[in-house]
């Protein structure tokens, strides 16, 4: 299995589809598979390959801000 850890100061999260902030974290956490088209290139393997993408915490920052996504503009009605 392969991991990157990355520093982070802030996560965006979509609150279109969820009705509260831990149900949009738990989606934001959740892992999404690649596969068909979109499968990851695997340089060990030196080819493409299902995987699951899913991003965990393992330190949080002392502050970490939250980019709350409620609406999207429609640019045909303005």
């Amino acid at each position: 299995m392969k991991t990157n850890e990355e520093p982070f100061l802030g996560i965006s999260l979509n609150l279109k589809t969820h009705h509260n902030i831990f149900a949009a974290l738990d989606d934001y956490t959740s892992g999404v598979v690649l596969d068909g088209d979109n499968k990851y290139f695997c340089e060990k393997y030196d080819k493409k390959i299902t995987v699951v993408k899913k991003y965990e915490f393992k330190k949080l920052p002392k502050q970490l801000v939250f980019t709350l996504n409620r609406f999207e503009f429609n640019y045909n009605l303005g």
